[in-house]
């Protein structure tokens, strides 16, 4: 499932490099940054679940952030080439431009945590047992 649903992120995300529209910015880039580190630190969790519960259960809430920033970036992109499409083809809906700057604000503004969230999962349990003054 997961490798089948990173997949389908990043044809998405070829869509968006290969519109090339200045309409979108940076949205591909920083959307691919963040599936890059859905597809690292899912590969992370499943190893960590069979082998260190413990670590994959202290990452598993910013996982679920992670996965909700890359998939829901995507998708927002996805919508945004539609709404350019549109567009190109002589629709007047006002809205179509906001789902483009919409999913432009989202790459720049929320995608742009994947690092951070990406460190917060793979640090494992320590991390927090440390924070809690327990050594762990």
């Amino acid at each position: 499932m997961a490798r089948g649903h990173i997949s389908e992120l990043r044809g998405i995300l070829q869509q968006a490099r290969n519109a090339n529209d200045s309409g979108l910015g940076g949205t591909a880039v920083w959307i691919g940054q963040s599936v890059d580190a859905l597809e690292r630190t899912t590969h992370w969790m499943l190893d960590a679940v069979e082998t260190r519960p413990a670590d994959a259960l202290a990452g598993a809430t910013p996982y679920l952030r992670l996965f909700a920033l890359a998939t829901g970036g995507a998708y927002l992109a996805k919508k945004a080439l539609a709404a350019m499409a549109e567009l190109r083809a002589g629709s007047t809906d006002p809205h179509h431009g906001l789902r483009v700057a919409s999913a432009r604000f989202f790459a720049a503004h929320l995608a742009t945590a994947a690092a951070g969230l990406e460190a917060a999962i793979t640090e494992g349990a320590e991390a927090i047992g440390t924070a809690f003054g327990d050594a762990a």
